[in-house]
């Protein structure tokens, strides 16, 4: 057998002199995600060799055959960078488009009211601070909190799902209570941070795919820190009494 390549997600052999019954065999840990064909010929899924490797019977007709070996997960890797790719250039449009229309824009030809979103508006550590308009409506307070609750439990866990529910209904109730979310976020992300610096720091981890794994309890403290940043959102709306802020919503 001859290597011809070989890389991190597959390798390409030249098998020659094969005799039926032969076995090529990857020392890998066993799993469904590697496939291997014989001159094109898919061999199927591999059988578990020596307790952890893999390994696939060659054709009765593999004298001399080119054999491949991918790691078919690989292509979902690869889908999800072209895909990130993509969302990071549609978010540099979407923020700089909005931008430079307003720049274009004279004073006196302002759009109107709610003619056309306007993002982003210009920072201002008020917006971070409170919410501004009027108080949300009775509809909105319940269907935001009860929708927290049911996400967060469903996605995080039951814990963060009541704890997402009542700061909703805080925040919806009190505008000043925006650093609940806004600040807060950020400070569950620190601590999702500091947790595994701290862990790589004393502890000598592995790598590989169980990596995650070694962060567990800082997990859920994680996903509510997006879970805040999204909530944000959601409630800021309430208060406006729209979806799309503009130049003139309330500050």
């Amino acid at each position: 057998m001859k290597v011809v390549s070989e890389g991190r997600d597959g390798a390409e052999l030249e098998v020659t002199d094969a005799k039926k019954g032969d076995w090529i065999v990857l020392g890998q840990s066993y799993n469904l995600g590697w496939k291997a064909t014989a001159d094109g010929k898919d061999l199927g899924e591999p059988s578990l060799v020596d307790g952890y490797a893999n390994g696939w019977q060659l054709p009765a007709d593999a004298a001399t055959t080119t054999i491949e070996l991918t790691w078919t997960p690989q292509r979902v890797v690869w889908g999800a960078i072209v895909l990130s790719m993509i969302a990071i250039l549609v978010t540099i449009l979407l923020v700089w488009g909005p931008w430079r229309r307003r720049r274009r824009t004279e004073p006196d030809e302002r759009l109107a009211y709610d003619a056309e979103p306007s993002m982003p508006r210009t920072f201002s550590w008020a917006r971070v601070l409170r919410y501004a308009g009027p108080r949300p409506s009775l509809f909105a307070t319940v269907a935001t909190v009860a929708g927290a609750f049911v996400l967060g439990t469903l996605v995080i866990g039951i814990v963060p799902g009541v704890a997402l529910a009542v700061v909703a209904l805080v925040a919806l109730r009190f505008e000043r209570a925006r650093p609940l979310l806004t600040i807060g976020a950020v400070g569950l992300w620190g601590i999702t941070c500091a947790y595994v610096l701290v862990t790589k720091l004393f502890r000598t981890l592995p790598s590989g795919f169980e990596w995650p794994t070694y962060f567990d309890p800082v997990h859920q403290v994680a996903w509510s820190a997006v879970a805040l940043i999204l909530l944000d959102v959601v409630i800021d709306r309430c208060w406006l009494r729209r979806w799309w802020p503009t130049d003139d919503s309330p500050s």
